[in-house]
């Protein structure tokens, strides 16, 4: 290693020093961590909701230094519905960007979480200001859940004096041995105080076990004298009883129990219906060997006899009702008793609707937009699924942000900004690493483009709308949808208007603050038939999907973005005889599996669908899932399971029922998907012998929350569960 020295004049610059040189200098005798004055300097603070706030303050690292003049706000991610994390404030010097950043570090999320480790290498040097837990479930982040890391020595510490910063574990074991004495003192004045109070309730207890001892023994006492003369005046009514009661009243009272004994009808009521005393008794129907109720105005007669069941026929009435829920039917003088039909497969909608607290919520925090979006808005409006169980759907330019799990809305807001008019595309979007993009339009006289919503991922809060910049035009349709997906790569995003032979990218444009500004026409690549899908891979790469009107065969090609030249250039390319249905795509679905990039690709929709998956790495099919369908999928948060439903309506009668078929597809151990399939209501139509649907399956009428599908009935506004039902089968005749 070199000595180095300094500082000294220079003569014909041969002195000269860097930036770099004079923060070694300043490091030697001024130490990391934040200036000690005021108290609160880089203090992390709470703030409303999920926000925390780092207080004006001064920082030094390495003989740099930061200054931050006034509150400083972070909002953190939401909190997850069943595990914690903790989130981390850092100072940063960034040896990269040549600046001290404060940053927000998320954490991950687990039952007992850790913070995030701190940077310390050759392109980064991390203190820590704070770590802030977030409790599962939480909308509010306080003081209580922030700890403050400025005097962790190790962590972060404090600037003061000269060669290092302030070494706070003298201070602190002078307050650790303070406080170890001064517990040991408390303890013993404790443990006195303890020992008195437990002989003081000894002996209150002593006493009053006494006192209770002597009041038991003259209640006792008491009863005793009580109980003995009770029995002398009992002694004495007897014998003059039996003075009285003589042989023949004795024998009265005997004949009287024997009439009561024999009789037919022994017991005696007043009638109010009849208006007169009436007896009553119980008898054995020797024919039926069944108990009898009997029942007449004289002992003698007429006696009218209802026969009652046995115990037989009681255990069958009552199996009968356990298995048909006491459903009885009567016809022709008969009755009938449902059999059930018992098959783990018929789903019918019930419970409540999903979306009901979500509108609720909506109205209540979001009253000026509540006119754009009625409750059957909510059901039908464009619905993009964001991430796990969180939606976004939209209404020309109006955008609600809601949690399906937890029955919320997150946030709600109008986009119309300039020359924004809405959203089109059919629920198109893509993201990058801060940032959703929802597509959308502009209109401005004469003239349309292509836009989008930039909203932001961390808070769901609207950034701006962004459109294409004018150097240089580009022509592709702004209304036509795009094929496959709007497919995002390393800042690149490629399309397909439906019909078109060519694909076009598009860089997007980032301002200072690494906020989206715009976005320009970089290039096109042309094929020699309409494409039929656009699909997104690593590397500023796309996978192209067509199929040749002439030879029949499929293709497949990828496409590579030059980030300088900003031409599109073939990768590679494979070809298939299996053709696609020539019908634009209209949904993706990308995966991973054994580190091979995996996509879930619908062609079409109706009679002439059909559902391939591919592997993007090799691009090639792996195999046809599906034919036929209607809609696109509906898939689950874990990406494991999806659902969809028949191009038309296909199932079995059941016990004079109609039923319909909905597909379950579920991802494999393998990369193959197994395939199952359950029955919900239809209608048949006599008219032309067909069922009639009254579940519609697509992703903006229905949800899958915690692997349980959520439909909407034809005539609802709802998402309600499709929970598993029973049918009647037939109906039996009951018999005596």
């Amino acid at each position: 290693m070199a000595i180095r020295s300094g500082m000294f004049n220079s003569v014909n610059g041969d002195r000269k020093v860097d930036a770099a040189f004079f923060s070694l200098f300043f490091s030697t005798f001024i130490g990391d961590g934040v200036f000690p004055n005021p108290s609160t300097g880089l203090q992390i603070v709470e703030g409303q909701g999920m926000q925390t706030i780092v207080k004006p303050g001064k920082g030094w690292i390495q003989g740099r230094f930061v200054i931050n003049d006034s509150d400083h706000i972070f909002k953190h991610d939401i909190a997850d519905g069943v595990l914690k994390r903790i989130d981390r404030v850092v100072m940063r010097l960034n040896h990269l960007t040549r600046q001290i950043e404060i940053v927000l570090k998320k954490g991950s999320q687990a039952s007992s979480p850790t913070a995030p480790i701190i940077q310390r290498d050759a392109e980064a040097y991390e203190l820590v200001l704070a770590d802030v837990l977030i409790n599962a479930g939480t909308t509010q982040i306080t003081q209580g859940n922030i700890t403050d890391q400025r005097l962790n020595k190790s962590l972060c510490g404090i600037v003061h004096g000269v060669v290092d910063q302030v070494d706070t574990t003298t201070i602190f074991n002078q307050y650790q041995s303070w406080f170890n004495q001064y517990s040991t003192d408390k303890a013993l004045e404790f443990e006195a105080w303890q020992t008195r109070v437990t002989s003081e309730l000894e002996a209150w207890i002593q006493a009053e076990e006494l006192d209770f001892t002597a009041w038991k023994q003259d209640q006792e006492l008491t009863f005793t004298q009580w109980s003995d003369g009770r029995k002398d005046a009992f002694d004495v009514w007897f014998a003059t009883i039996r003075g009285i009661l003589d042989e023949e009243a004795a024998g009265n009272i005997m004949n009287v129990i024997n009439d009561h004994k024999d009789s037919p009808v022994p017991h005696k009521y007043y009638d109010e219906g009849l208006a007169q005393p009436m007896l009553y008794g119980l008898k054995r129907n020797a024919t039926l060997d069944t108990p009898a109720f009997v029942y007449g105005a004289t002992e003698a007669g007429p006696h009218e006899v209802i026969n009652l069941p046995n115990y037989e026929q009681v255990e069958g009435i009552k199996n009968v009702v356990a298995s048909t829920g006491g459903r009885l039917t009567s016809e022709d003088g008969k009755t009938y008793v449902a059999s059930m039909f018992k098959y783990a497969r018929l789903k019918d909608i019930q419970g409540d609707d999903l979306l009901k607290p979500i509108i609720d919520d909506f109205t209540t925090r979001f009253p000026s937009l509540a006119p754009s979006f009625l409750p059957n808005t909510f059901a039908a409006a464009h619905k993009y699924k964001l991430r796990d169980d969180i939606y976004l759907i939209a209404n020309i330019a109006t955008i609600v942000i809601y949690d399906l799990r937890q029955g919320r809305v997150i946030n709600a807001f109008n986009a119309t900004t300039g020359n924004f008019v809405g959203v089109n595309g059919g629920g198109q979007y893509f993201e990058d690493a801060k940032y959703y993009y929802i597509r959308g339009y502009w209109n401005s006289g004469s003239a349309q483009g292509l836009a989008f919503i930039v909203i932001d991922k961390t808070t769901f809060e609207f950034v701006k709308n962004i459109g294409q910049s004018a150097n240089p035009p580009t022509t592709v349709s702004y209304s036509a949808f795009y094929c496959g997906e709007i497919a995002f790569s390393d800042g690149v995003f490629f399309v397909a208007p439906s019909g078109s032979t060519s694909v076009y990218a598009f860089r997007l444009n980032y301002d200072s603050s690494g906020i989206p500004k715009d976005f320009d026409y970089r290039h096109s690549y042309a094929v020699i038939a309409p494409i039929l899908a656009v699909v997104g891979v690593p590397g500023g790469m796309c996978c192209i999907f067509y199929t040749s009107g002439q030879s029949g065969n499929s293709y497949i090609e990828k496409v590579s973005y030059n980030p300088t030249t900003g031409a599109l250039s073939k990768v590679s390319s494979n070809t298939s005889s299996s053709s696609m249905p020539k019908i634009s795509a209209t949904w993706v679905y990308k995966y991973t599996h054994n580190n091979a990039n995996i996509a879930l690709i619908p062609f079409g929709n109706g009679t002439s669908s059909i559902m391939n998956f591919y592997n993007l790495d090799t691009l090639t099919n792996l195999g046809n899932i599906v034919n036929e369908y209607n809609y696109n999928p509906i898939i689950n948060s874990a990406g494991d399971k999806f659902y969809m439903q028949p191009s038309n309506p296909t199932g079995y009668t059941v016990g004079g029922q109609s039923w319909d078929t909905i597909y379950e597809y579920t991802k494999g151990a393998t990369n193959g998907w197994s395939f199952n399939y359950f029955l919900v209501p239809a209608m048949f139509n006599p008219n032309n012998s067909t069922l009639q649907r009254f579940i519609t399956l697509s992703p903006t009428l229905s949800a899958v929350l915690d692997n349980e599908l959520y439909v909407r009935l034809s005539a609802e506004y709802q998402h309600r569960k499709l929970s598993s039902v029973k049918t009647v089968q037939s109906w039996m005749e009951v018999t005596q």
